[in-house]
């Protein structure tokens, strides 16, 4: 995201909402199409911390490893609900960190009664 008139805040630096909500469908879409029909996939919750003022374009890269997906499976293979955190860094063009954003996502494997 480009440092824009319209993404800055009052001090002139990247708007933390928007730093925020650039995160905001990753895991959750990402899961839902590894997963299938077979779960419910939501965000739970999610926080930011900031860590330096954002004074030039941000990018945040959200992964989502193999290991994620068989965790994911083995925590709810019996129908029970499952917590998965997640942190993603938000990065300034020198690769520095601007933010770091957790995002907890709730997931449960359908069971047919």
């Amino acid at each position: 995201m480009a440092l824009r008139f319209y993404n800055k805040n009052v001090v002139g630096i990247q708007y933390g909402g928007n730093l925020f909500s650039m995160t905001d469908p990753c895991y959750m879409i990402m899961l839902m199409q590894n997963l299938g029909n077979d779960y419910r996939v939501i965000d739970q919750s999610a926080s930011i911390e900031f860590v330096k003022p954002g004074i030039t374009a941000v990018t945040a890269t959200c992964h989502l490893h193999q290991t994620d997906i068989d965790d994911i499976i083995a925590h709810t293979r019996s129908g029970d609900k499952y917590l998965k955190t997640f942190v993603i860094d938000v990065v300034d063009t020198s690769n520095e960190v601007v933010a770091k954003v957790t995002r907890v996502v709730y997931i449960r494997k359908k069971i047919n009664k």
